[in-house]
């Protein structure tokens, strides 16, 4: 996963920084959704080719702050790992988990 440019997501709202989409990004992102076929909580933006990639930095973001975000995040790039999928719905300010549950063992 390479991290792009941080930016504000419909020019108003939430602040993130994009992760630029590879190859094996998108083929993992199908697989996923193929895989949570029929799962609650699937809404249309998660669909293949609607689906923005990204680190959601923070909520309510002032566009006027965008330069000093950038800033201040530029210096280093962090590395990880995907663990989980989830929604946020802003809306509602909710989170859905994306995908079935897993018994505990």
């Amino acid at each position: 996963m390479r991290l792009d440019r941080i930016t504000v997501l419909d020019g108003s709202a939430p602040l993130v920084w994009l992760v630029r989409p590879s190859p094996a990004l998108t083929a993992l992102h199908a697989a996923v959704w193929d895989a949570l076929a029929g799962a609650d909580g699937l809404l249309p933006w998660h669909a293949p080719g609607r689906w923005i990639p990204h680190l959601s930095l923070a909520l309510r973001f002032r566009d006027a702050d965008r330069r000093r975000a950038r800033a201040v995040a530029a210096a280093d790039r962090p590395t990880g790992a995907f663990v989980a999928a989830r929604s946020y719905d802003g809306a509602d300010r909710t989170v859905t988990a994306l995908g079935r549950a897993v018994p505990d063992t």
